[in-house]
């Protein structure tokens, strides 16, 4: 019986996070190794979005500066959030830097990969 628990506890997936399972990729009896990927899982509670701004704006960017977003999924509405990461270098080929936010996602209305 303790091999059988054992057996168990090694085949149960637990997340580091609390979050929202997405659609499996594998099927009740399917065979996996240890690198198969068997969903998506993610963390919702805010939503981090990246983008390029361009080198003539970064003067007047710094991390905690507040941002609103929108997005044709939730229309009509602005979701708040602030800046919570700056790239340290321009990229030479486009002129911009990238910049990270996070947006506090409360109600669940947004998705991980949606535009913004």
């Amino acid at each position: 019986m303790e091999q059988v628990r054992l057996g168990l506890d090694d085949r149960t997936l637990r997340a580091p996070f609390d979050g929202v399972s997405g659609l499996a990729s594998v099927e009740e009896g399917d065979r996996i190794g240890a690198d198969d990927p068997i969903a998506r899982y993610d963390d919702r509670s805010r939503i981090l979005v990246e983008f390029d701004l361009p080198e003539a704006l970064l003067s007047r960017v710094r991390t905690s500066l507040a941002i609103s977003a929108q997005t044709p999924a939730v229309n009509g509405r602005r979701f708040g959030g602030e800046i919570v990461a700056i790239d340290s270098r321009v990229e030479a080929a486009t002129r911009t830097a990238r910049m990270r936010a996070a947006i506090d996602n409360n109600g669940d209305l947004l998705r991980p990969g949606a535009s913004l």
